[in-house]
Parts: C-alpha cells; sequence; structure tokens
C-alpha cells in the first residue's frame, strides 16, 4: 500500500544492536558449554544447565541452536575457530614434506593444548556414546569423524 506524500527513507533498515544481542547470547550458550565441559566433564550436558548458565530461558537454546545436536555442532565449530584448525589445514599447503609434517605437527600440537580438557570431554563422550549406543566405534574412527566434519566446515566458508 503506498501513501501519499509520505516517502521511504534512502537509507537501509539494519537492526545492528539486536544482531550484536544475539550474536552476544550465542556466544554466552556456547561459553557455558564450554565451561560445563571443563568444570565436570563426566557429567551429561542438560539444556536447562546451560540455559541457566548462560543466563537464557532453555527455548532460547532452541531457537537459536534448533536443537542438542544443533547445539553440538556449534560447539564444534566454535572450538575449531578457538582452538586454530585453520593453521593446521595450512600447514598441508607447505612444499617441502619435512616442512609440511613439521607445520602439520606443531598445528596439532597447539590446536590440542588450546583446548586440551574440551578435546578430552568431547573424545570421552563420544566414547561413552558408541558404548552405550552399541555402535562400536573406535576412538580412530570417531577422531577421523570429527576431522571430516571440520574440515568440510572450515572448507564450507567463504
Amino acid at each position: 500500500m503506498k501513501y501519499p506524500g509520505r516517502r521511504m527513507s534512502p537509507r537501509a533498515y539494519q537492526q545492528r544492536v539486536r544482531a550484536e544481542d544475539a550474536a552476544r547470547t550465542r556466544t554466552a550458550i556456547i561459553d557455558a558449554v564450554f565451561t560445563r565441559l571443563r568444570e565436570a566433564p563426566a557429567e551429561p550436558i542438560s539444556i536447562d544447565r546451560i540455559a541457566r548458565m548462560a543466563g537464557v530461558a532453555r527455548s532460547t537454546v532452541y531457537a537459536i541452536f534448533g536443537s542438542r545436536s544443533g547445539l553440538f555442532d556449534a560447539v564444534g565449530r566454535e572450538l575449531v575457530d578457538r582452538s586454530g584448525y585453520a593453521t593446521l589445514v595450512d600447514a598441508k599447503h607447505q612444499p617441502d614434506a619435512r616442512e609440511h609434517l613439521r607445520a602439520g605437527l606443531r598445528a596439532a600440537s597447539e590446536m590440542h593444548a588450546a583446548n586440551r580438557d574440551i578435546f578430552r570431554a568431547l573424545r570421552s563422550m563420544a566414547q561413552l556414546d558408541a558404548l552405550y549406543t552399541g555402535r562400536g566405534l573406535s576412538i580412530d574412527s570417531t577422531v577421523e569423524l570429527l576431522v571430516d566434519t571440520v574440515e568440510h566446515a572450515v572448507l564450507a566458508r567463504p
């Protein structure tokens, strides 16, 4: 519907503050998962508890991430970003085989050291999940699956 005599503003309408708040909320939820994994790595992750730790409602967690699985996907991507996985991927571009190996080992060590406790908790969770669900995943296949997922996430970025 047009209104005679009224013109629309030529500026694009942007909800910058709202987007910044949403990003802070998302980060707070992911940080709460990291904190929980550090504090109690052997205990299951409860969405209710994560929501309380982040200062949001349980429904907010589901609204942002869609599901528990979606939350863990986001946690994995954030862990990759914070740990420096891109440096590990860049190591494969070394022309010299020895330098390729050195750079890869250095990057992998730094990546693991940056969030060792979280990697350990997630690896334990994957092993326990495989044990309880009867999928029989070995740690090698679990790590391979994680690496494939992470590499896909890194390569899929613009």
